[in-house]
């Protein structure tokens, strides 16, 4: 068998010789992280980059490109449709009240880590989406007419909205700005397919129609979530009877009392890790908690806020049904 030889001495050298003009030249073309740090929008040529326009939430026109490859997302829940769409993004914003992206997302995709992250959703540092380059930005509605006019000139900023009340609809805004619609269509359809496959389950094992309340804990002290939230329609579209406030989620911090009786209470934080969860572990071992009738009788759980606190999502809605039927579906 013939034996691959080390590449003589001047070959060698003038290998090395070429790949170090090669670097330099590369090298010289680029501009400095400051440089760019100050430079205004990038010209992009977009000879052959298909764009097109449409409406974002807020009705405004924004012509975005057709296929976007730098995604930049401001918001978890975005964030979470976003990632089910098969975009991997160059950018984020923190979870909302926690030191990383939403924990949920986190612990599904661990290289959310390394992505710039521009800090608040509701009120990101531009000069960290700037440093990300992106081709188009996905804001949620809460952001202001200054932080918007900031990201536009750094590239198409679609604004999505974000209320909780019909998270499905956020999907498929999402869908839209990424020109991923079959996408989002495939997906919904296998997770209405999913929600009558566990809604079937929880009648079966003889718990259709069984009430739960919902509690968001802080440090504060308990929060009750309506009907409206998230959670509760997703608790809702499997059979269950969410309890509790009406008129809008969130609510106010209540009593521990207040908490309204139910066949099965679902407590939560949106950040484990940090004082709220101090609250919760302290509250739980508390007798004012441990005299509530469905902590009582055992039935409560510890579930993770980071999905069921949030406003919705792919990934936190299939986490909800998730811990439904390990509750109600046996």
């Amino acid at each position: 068998m013939p034996v691959r030889r080390p590449p003589s001495t001047p070959a060698l050298a003038v290998a090395l010789a070429s790949a170090a003009l090669l670097l330099s030249a590369c090298t010289a073309d680029e501009p400095s992280a400051s440089t760019a740090a100050v430079s205004a929008r990038p010209e992009v040529v977009t000879a052959d980059v298909p764009m097109r326009t449409v409406l974002d939430d807020v009705a405004r026109g924004v012509t975005l490109p057709a296929e976007p490859q730098r995604v930049m997302v401001l918001n978890e829940e975005l964030l979470d449709a976003t990632l089910m769409l098969g975009v991997e993004p160059v950018g984020i914003s923190l979870g909302r009240d926690q030191p990383t992206a939403a924990a949920y997302l986190q612990d599904r995709k661990p290289d959310l880590t390394y992505l710039v992250n521009a800090g608040l959703p509701d009120a990101p540092d531009v000069g960290a989406v700037l440093t990300a380059e992106p081709d188009l930005v996905l804001a949620g509605d809460a952001t202001t007419p200054e932080v918007l006019a900031g990201l536009e000139a750094i590239a198409p900023t679609y604004v999505a909205r974000v209320d909780g009340t019909e998270w499905t609809a956020t999907l498929h805004s999402v869908a839209e700005a990424l020109g991923r619609e079959d996408r989002a269509a495939t997906w919904l359809g296998g997770y209405d397919w999913r929600t009558q496959q566990v809604r079937q389950q929880i009648a079966d094992a003889g718990n259709a129609g069984r009430s739960v309340a919902l509690v968001l804990w802080t440090a504060e002290g308990p929060v009750v979530l309506d009907e409206t939230s998230f959670a509760a329609r997703v608790a809702a579209s499997v059979g269950l009877t969410p309890t509790g406030r009406t008129g809008g989620a969130p609510g106010p911090v209540v009593p521990v009392s207040a908490i309204p009786a139910s066949d099965r209470l679902f407590v939560f934080v949106r950040d484990a890790l940090g004082v709220d969860g101090d609250a919760l572990e302290a509250a739980m071992a508390s007798a004012e908690v441990r005299a509530l009738p469905a902590v009582a009788a055992g039935n409560v759980a510890v579930v993770d806020g980071s999905a069921w606190a949030t406003r919705g999502g792919p990934a936190a809605a299939h986490l909800v049904l998730d811990d439904l039927l390990a509750a109600f579906g046996a």
